[in-house]
């Protein structure tokens, strides 16, 4: 007979297979990355001639999927209190669309008059990525659900001062 060990990213996780019923063993292993890959990003410039709304401006990085329980409703509403006390300040929203929730998020945009401090750029891989890291100067993750998100460790390795929800299930941050 073999018993079935398994993997959760965190310690919330390993709990909630608990509390669902099963009494497995539970290995904890959280994500890692190697370091080295963020020592040496690419200009912005490979994101700048894209999308030109981020030029001349300092950022602020939601990278995640766009979905419902990443929060981004909540950030996008607390960015429209603030948002035109700091025009030199730009919130990119980077990261692919799910449940129709990346329309609806650019409707609360254009909805909020927030057109001049939000770009969505979608999903940004390779050089593209490392240019939307290395470019930043804040990360946040308002989500209400995180195993242990890759989005903010890669963040972190990055060396981005990340603000983060405790449900990220990163207490360490």
């Amino acid at each position: 007979i073999y018993t079935l060990s398994l993997h959760a990213l965190c310690q919330p996780e390993a709990d909630n297979i608990r509390h669902y019923g099963l009494n497995n063993p539970i290995a904890v292993i959280p994500n890692g990355v190697d370091f080295a890959s963020f020592a040496n990003p690419p200009s912005r410039t490979v994101l700048e001639s894209r999308f030109p709304a981020l030029k001349d401006r300092r950022w602020i990085l939601f990278f995640s999927r766009i979905h419902p329980k990443k929060g981004l409703p909540h950030l996008l509403k607390g960015w429209s209190r603030i948002a035109s006390r700091f025009p030199e300040w730009l919130l990119v929203v980077a990261g692919p669309g799910e449940l129709n929730h990346e329309a609806e998020m650019k409707q609360l945009v254009a909805d909020s008059e927030l057109q001049n401090y939000v770009c969505f750029t979608g999903s940004l891989h390779g050089d593209e990525k490392s240019a939307v890291l290395g470019g930043s100067e804040l990360f946040v993750l308002p989500s209400f659900s995180e195993g242990f998100s890759m989005a903010v460790l890669e963040a972190a390795a990055a060396g981005l001062p990340v603000l983060l929800t405790p449900p990220c299930n990163f207490p360490e941050l």
